[in-house]
């Protein structure tokens, strides 16, 4: 049997991605209005830094497939509001925590208002940091109402072993005909101090009948 996955350039994209999140996550974060991280309560800092990793990783899957496979009709939600404002699209959200996707729009035939919809979904995310197995697996069981090309769950790591999740959601995983991912991230209250971020994560992917880790942080306990 063998021990690892021979590992695609869309394996490696997320990868770097996920990789480079400290930043990407940090600057989002401080860009944020109202008052700087330093200043907010521990509640709201790691509410803060948990919707700043959504818009990072959703902005981050739809510039990637943007510039590969030259299509500017990709888009991401929670929505890039630059692009959001130029184009008069209304939804922040769209079905799953993160949903990246190929837009089209037509003219409606009485009003002649520009109605944008999604033909082809790319990229479908949900994420779960309870420790509650059954909430995770409800989540996890939206993926497999979805279609799109690449699903990635979201899971908690550092206070218990991921091997429980990942024996227990691959009862869910043989269901999926999607390139399917299970990340796991350590709780956003453990990542900020001293003015940087320290995001711990290990990456495993779902190949016909079992979990390969593909790559993973620095130790994260």
């Amino acid at each position: 049997m063998k021990d690892k996955l021979q590992l695609s350039g869309y394996d490696n994209a997320l990868i770097h991605i996920i990789k480079n999140a400290e930043d990407g996550v940090l600057k989002i974060a401080k860009s944020q209005k109202g008052k700087n991280l330093d200043e907010l309560t521990d509640q709201w800092r790691h509410r803060r830094l948990s919707q700043s990793w959504v818009k990072y990783l959703a902005h981050e899957l739809e510039k990637y497939f943007r510039k590969n496979f030259h299509n500017n009709n990709i888009f991401a939600f929670p929505s890039n509001f630059d692009l959001k404002k130029e184009l008069g699209i209304k939804q922040s959200e769209f079905l799953f925590d993160i949903s990246v996707g190929e837009y089209y729009s037509f003219k409606s035939s009485e009003k002649k208002k520009t109605i944008w919809f999604q033909s082809q979904p790319i990229w479908q995310i949900e994420s779960e940091f309870s420790n509650n197995m059954r909430e995770i697996a409800i989540d996890f069981s939206k993926l497999l109402a979805g279609s799109a090309t690449f699903q990635m769950m979201v899971g908690p790591a550092g206070d218990t072993d991921e091997t429980p999740y990942l024996t227990d959601m691959a009862q869910l995983a043989v269901h999926c005909d999607s390139e399917l991912y299970f990340l796991f991230l350590t709780h956003p209250s453990k990542w900020y101090g001293d003015g940087k971020l320290s995001i711990k994560w290990k990456l495993y992917k779902w190949s016909w009948t079992r979990w390969y880790k593909i790559r993973e942080s620095n130790k994260i306990n």
